[in-house]
């Protein structure tokens, strides 16, 4: 790990992005992170574990809303998306 970031920083060693520059960019490009292939509860293909976490952590750099379900919905309770 120690000769990998010594290598890393040999390449590129600018400060890592602020959530406000993040938040200023035009666009943010997520990669894939694998697929759940034929999940009945789908009916088919659908993101795996990992593609997930990148998209909600994406939305969260975007500064979107993520949508989600709780039980204060259940009971009727205005369900808030999380801010960083």
């Amino acid at each position: 790990m120690v000769v990998a970031n010594g290598l890393l920083r040999l390449v590129d060693d600018s400060p890592p992005v602020t959530l406000a520059q993040a938040r200023s960019a035009q666009a943010i490009v997520i990669l894939g992170g694998g697929v759940r292939r034929n999940a009945p509860e789908y009916g088919g293909d659908t993101l795996g574990r990992l593609t997930l976490d990148r998209v909600r952590y994406g939305a969260m750099v975007a500064g979107q809303p993520i949508c989600r379900c709780s039980s204060a919905a259940a009971r009727g309770e205005a369900a808030r998306p999380r801010r960083p």
